[in-house]
Order: C-alpha cells, then sequence, then structure tokens
C-alpha cells in the first residue's frame, strides 16, 4: 500500500509514512496449522481457559503436512493517537496438498481450513477470531506466486466479527518455515509479538 504525501515536506513525510498500513502475504509448503481445532475448542471453553488463551493464536504455523497461504496486515494508526495500531490475520490450511491441484475448494470440506483475526494490536483479547464455514477459496498459480481469493461465511469464536469474510491477495513463498517471525505464525513471547508487525 502506498501512502500519499500532503506536501514535500521532511515532517509531514515522516508523519505520513508512520502511519502508512502494511501487508505481509506468504505460501508455506510442508506446513499446518499448529493447532487446528484451537478456536473451535476457544469458542466452547474460552470463559475457561483464562487470560492466556487468545484467538489470535490460532494463526501460529508449524511444519507439517499440506499448503498455508497467509494474509497479514497492520496499520500503526495515527501518530497522534496512543494504542490504535490495528491487525488483521487470515490463513488458510490445505492439508492434502502441496501442489495447487483445484482451482476452486469447498470451505465446508475437511481439506480446507480458514481462519481469521482483526483487532487493536493493543488489545488482542478484544479481537474478533472465528473460522469460515462456507464459501470458498480459489486459488491460481502465476509463475512462483498464487493467487487467492476467498470469500466465506465466518463463525466467530471470540469478539465481535462480520457474518462474511471476502480477501484476495498473492502470496509469494516464504521459502523455509525457519523464516517465519511471530508476527508471521511464530509462536511469540508475548501476544503482543504476534498482534503486532515488528
Amino acid at each position: 500500500m502506498f501512502c500519499h504525501l500532503v506536501k514535500p515536506s521532511i515532517v509531514l513525510s515522516l508523519v505520513a509514512l508512520s502511519a502508512c498500513a502494511r501487508t505481509d502475504t506468504f505460501h508455506l509448503r510442508e506446513a499446518a496449522l499448529a493447532d487446528p481445532s484451537y478456536l473451535q475448542e476457544f469458542a466452547v471453553r474460552q470463559d475457561t481457559l483464562g487470560d492466556g488463551a487468545l484467538g489470535l493464536y490460532a494463526h501460529r504455523i508449524t511444519a507439517g503436512s499440506g499448503l498455508v497461504l497467509a494474509y497479514r496486515w497492520y496499520t500503526p494508526g495515527s501518530v497522534f493517537t496512543i494504542d490504535d495500531e490495528g491487525f488483521e490475520k487470515l490463513t488458510v490450511w490445505l492439508p492434502d496438498q502441496q501442489a495447487i491441484e483445484a482451482s476452486v475448494l469447498d470451505i465446508s470440506s475437511p481439506s480446507v481450513l480458514v481462519v481469521y483475526t482483526r483487532g487493536g494490536a493493543a488489545w488482542p483479547k478484544s479481537a474478533c477470531s472465528g473460522w469460515l464455514t462456507s464459501g470458498t477459496v480459489r486459488l491460481e498459480e502465476k509463475g512462483s506466486a498464487i493467487l487467492v481469493d476467498v470469500s466465506g461465511e465466518l463463525r466467530a469464536a471470540s469478539g465481535t466479527c462480520p457474518p462474511e469474510v471476502k480477501k484476495v491477495f498473492s502470496t509469494a513463498a516464504l521459502g523455509d518455515i525457519e523464516r517465519l517471525t511471530p508476527w508471521l505464525g511464530a509462536k511469540g513471547r508475548h501476544p503482543y509479538d504476534e498482534s503486532y508487525r515488528h
């Protein structure tokens, strides 16, 4: 995303650039969601899981079978406001695929899992988190990139969520799971490691 500067002054340039939203997308082969049933269990047991449980953790990625496609969006908010940073994460896991074998996948199939989270980076416990229960994931390989089009109904596990999620993005190969950061999908030492883009 490009931020347009109002005037060519150093001060305004720094202010505008600091407020730019950033998007990270990638795909990773031989990977899996660390806990595929996390949100389903979280939706039922969040009152008994304690403060350490967050829907945000559903986006953690580990080595495994299948293909993971990920979208990460972060905004630092206004430079004049405290704690208004925001984030959005969407993670698609295709446990039975290493290559793109089908162009349109049914989200209700057990061979597709899509999890979603959006909220304030400083307030991850209040974030909307859920999983898509129906809809489609459309995939198209373009050289080394994969075009992803996700559209479906969202079942909320926590927070106030929209009834549907629609997202279109293009991914590049991450290469190796060791390149994952907490923002992208590794386990962080603190929730902020996963809700803030560092």
